[in-house]
């Protein structure tokens, strides 16, 4: 009961605290100032921007005067720039305007301003001017300094205030928000996997709700690409059926398993006790009580840093959204990429775009949304899944799992920091990564625990199930074949040195057991696998002839860890290598075997030089940005084994909670920026503004240049702003294929993907304002040419491959819009000439 009042009052004080606050909250947006523009009764200037917050109440503008003039200050708030009606309005004399500073434009509130686009602009009434501070156009994002109301390549300096209370009131309808949509995708990805190891997996009910949960979501995520995968092959497509049958097949299972205490519902007390040891009824009120508030903070840290995006970042989010898209168009999979791009096979991995679109049915939200979010969502459970793992490993230390969530989730940048790729095909496979590690040693587990030396009389259920499990992981990614595969030699080594010569039978007969296992992940991935003869992921001309060559290629890869230590935290490196050296004190075999793993994961990218097939996409890269799984689990290992020295010091609960909560804030704190859409961002409101214009007011079989960069590694050409999106989000053709496609896919038009990288390679060298440049547009039919927001410099470390100065100065290329920094030009007519 103590707890209980303590709890309470603290989230009050804290809700009082927040309510209560009555100064304004100043968001800075563009600080920078290095050239001053005229403001005066002929002139106009004004920025355009997105609200970061609900509640925007001022705006600040850098101002100076030199002059002694007589006139007022107008600022007009309004939605876009070609509205001409004020939302808004204030203003006050200029003689106020005694000194450079930033001035205050006050209105009323507005209530539901967060991540609305609006134009503020400034007029002058009077004799004199004023001068307004501008900086740099890339300064800020979402919008650009307007003269006239027309766009500037340039920003103002600016910064907006809020109203504390509305502010935060719509912070917690956007969590409220979250938490709605966490349910739904938390629902469809564990009551299938929850229903069939209630039925297949003995021993189900002896594990805690938390383990039973967490498992469910790896087991679930891999049903779903079989489910799929399998009807696609006897010509079924369910569409949204494909989300609903697992889930109400599944909870009606779970219902019936459960009857007898429906039947008795009425008799359960309700107590502080139950609700808040619902994860382990034997653990003490402190460890429970300490994970949810770290699974709080994981939740929180991993919505917050899409706050504002409208689409997901980088370059795997373009081709996983279009993919996304296709599934949802076709009501399943698909061979053909049209309308989007002219790709006529389709072999990859398809297991994230797939709940994506499972999740987009349920939620009834777009493809780039549904994308965003539960990329966010996997991003959790890819640090929940350790949580079973790291209880085993500690047997049965609930507060080893504690720390091991908290390491990997809070405290490491790595998997937070994925939502800057978009690489959300390697992290939803690594939720269910660790689930299929649990299940192949709880199954090596069985075996050593029967007596009997018979070699068949094996737990069927649980090797079949978990093939299955490792065949599902494989459609969410291919390198998980290599990754899966070294920790089974490792697992393997590792069990070796634990039973020696004298029990190499029960050695033989787990190995036996997981033979049977990875044999049953074939048998149901060939399928899809022999699909990639349809494509162009098992086509090795990729690997040169020269062993020189493979050797610089293997010198070069490892360079990358160099760099480690921005993926990982020295600290962290540093306990994970005390937890192994403890471990191998302990001579406790199964941890031992992680460190292993690391290094034969470290090695796979060096078989490039006995040109083994697909060990060029486990780079070093792959391999670092994943390590928080084998350290976060030796962290958790060493804090789990002195659990029991805990209990036996006064306070030493009290400690441990308090220590795991000032690390899990600290951690969720330093979280709180670390999406970086200013580098990684490709669309912006801008942007979309002039998606929809072009949807409007282009014809449907326009094709649009965009900015692109050539890339030697795997993809050939990528995109380098917004302009990679048109085909998704207008219908409209550009010449910028999603990456998966032009580097694996095989094209309808015979030389298509190499057309597209010759037309690149040539704008590189060619201007097009040459006659070759025209020559170009003419030959490869273009009608438009688009410079998004980003202005071809997401990514790029050279140049764009063309600009706003070249294309203006040639009359030949007609300006047809121009907002913020967006810009579209026409070709028509050029072809004439």
């Amino acid at each position: 009961m103590k707890y209980r009042q303590s709890i309470l009052i603290f989230i009050g004080l804290a809700i009082l605290l927040l309510l209560t606050g009555c100064s304004p909250w100043v968001e800075i947006n563009q600080s920078s100032t290095s050239q001053w523009l005229v403001l005066d009764a002929q002139t106009t200037v004004g920025q355009t921007f997105v609200a970061d917050y609900s509640g925007l109440q001022a705006v600040y503008i850098s101002l100076r005067s030199d002059s002694s003039g007589d006139g007022a200050l107008i600022a007009h708030l309004r939605s876009n720039p070609e509205s001409t009606i004020d939302l808004a309005s204030a203003s006050f004399q200029a003689q106020l305007v005694n000194h450079e500073k930033s001035y205050q434009f006050t209105f009323q509130s507005l209530p539901n301003s967060n991540n609305q686009y609006y134009y503020i602009f400034l007029s002058y009434e009077g004799s004199g001017a004023i001068e307004v501070g501008s900086g740099p156009t890339n300064s800020y994002q979402n919008g650009s300094a307007y003269k006239n109301h027309n766009p500037l390549d340039a920003q103002l300096t600016f910064n907006l205030e809020y109203n504390r209370l509305k502010a935060i009131t719509g912070i917690f309808q956007n969590i409220l928000q979250w938490i709605g949509l966490f349910i739904v995708g938390l629902l469809m990805l564990s009551i299938p996997g929850w229903s069939l190891l209630s039925v297949l997996w003995k021993g189900w009910l002896g594990l805690s709700k938390l383990i039973k949960l967490t498992l469910s979501i790896g087991v679930s995520m891999g049903f779903y690409t079989l489910f799929v995968l399998f009807t696609f092959l006897i010509n079924i497509q369910l569409g949204k059926w494909y989300a609903w049958i697992p889930v109400i097949v599944g909870g009606l299972i779970i219902l019936w398993q459960n009857r007898t205490s429906l039947v008795n519902i009425k008799n359960i007390k309700i107590s502080t006790k139950f609700s808040l040891s619902i994860f382990n009824q034997y653990a003490p009120l402190w460890l429970n009580l300490s994970f949810i508030i770290v699974f709080g903070l994981l939740f929180l840290s991993r919505f917050w840093v899409i706050r504002g995006l409208s689409l997901p970042m980088w370059n795997d989010s373009v081709h996983h959204t279009v993919i996304t898209q296709l599934i949802l168009d076709h009501s399943g999979l698909f061979n053909s990429w049209l309308p989007y791009t002219s790709y006529g096979t389709f072999s990859m991995h398809f297991g994230f775009p797939l709940i994506s679109a499972l999740f987009a049915w349920l939620s009834n939200i777009d493809s780039g949304q549904a994308v965003l979010y539960i990329g966010q969502m996997v991003n959790i459970f890819a640090v929940l899944a350790l949580y079973p793992l790291a209880v085993k490993l500690t047997r049965g230390s609930q507060f080893g799992g504690v720390v091991t969530v908290l390491i990997a989730g809070i405290l490491s940048p790595m998997p937070a920091y994925y939502v800057n790729w978009g690489r959300y095909a390697q992290l939803a496979a690594q939720v269910i990564l660790p689930i299929a590690i649990w299940m192949v040693w709880e199954v090596t587990g069985s075996i050593r625990d029967n007596a009997s030396r018979n070699i068949f009389k094996l737990p069927w259920a649980k090797i079949l199930l978990t093939g299955a499990v490792i065949a599902g992981m494989l459609l969410f990614e291919y390198r998980m074949v290599y990754i899966i595969l070294t920790f089974i030699l490792a697992w393997a080594v590792g069990q070796f040195f634990r039973y020696r010569i004298d029990k190499i039978n029960l050695w033989l007969r787990e190995l036996w057991a997981v033979i049977i296992i990875g044999l049953t992940g074939i048998i149901l991935f060939l399928p899809w696998g022999l699909r990639l003869s349809h494509g162009n992921l098992l086509n090795y001309s990729s690997f040169s002839n020269n062993i020189n060559t493979l050797i610089n290629l293997v010198k070069q890869d490892y360079q990358t860890w160099q760099n480690i230590l921005f993926y990982v935290p020295l600290g962290m490196i540093i306990l994970a290598v005390i937890g192994w050296v403890w471990s191998v004190i302990k001579k406790d075999w199964l941890t031992i075997s992680l460190g292993i793993w690391i290094f034969f994961m470290s090695a796979v990218y060096a078989l490039i030089l006995l040109r083994i097939p697909w060990a060029q996409y486990v780079q070093s890269f792959a391999v670092i940005i994943s390590l928080y799984i084998p350290l976060g689990l030796l962290i958790g290992y060493l804090t789990g084994s002195i659990t029991k020295w805990l209990h036996t010091i006064k306070f030493g609960g009290m400690v441990a909670f308090t220590g795991i909560i000032i690390l899990g804030f600290i951690g969720a704190w330093g979280q709180r920026d670390i999406s970086d859409p200013a580098t990684y961002g490709m669309v912006t409101q801008p942007d979309l503004r002039a998606m929809a214009w072009i949807k409007q007011e282009t014809p449907p079989d326009s094709l649009f240049l965009v900015e692109g960069m050539h890339q030697n590694w795997l993809t050939n050409i990528v995109g380098t702003d917004a302009g990679w999106w048109i085909p998704l989000l207008t219908g409209r053709q550009n010449t910028m294929p999603p990456q998966y496609a032009i580097s694996n896919e095989v094209p309808i038009e015979q030389g298509y993907s190499k057309k597209l990288i010759a037309l690149e390679n040539q704008l590189e060298k060619t201007s097009l304002n040459s006659q070759a440049g025209i020559s170009l547009m003419c030959e490869y039919g273009i009608t438009h040419i688009y410079i998004g927001q980003k202005q071809g410099m997401v990514g790029n470390k050279g140049q764009p491959l063309f600009s706003v100065a070249e294309l203006s100065s040639n009359p030949i290329y007609h300006q047809v819009y121009h907002q913020d920094e967006v810009y579209i030009y026409s070709v028509e007519g050029a072809c004439d000439q």
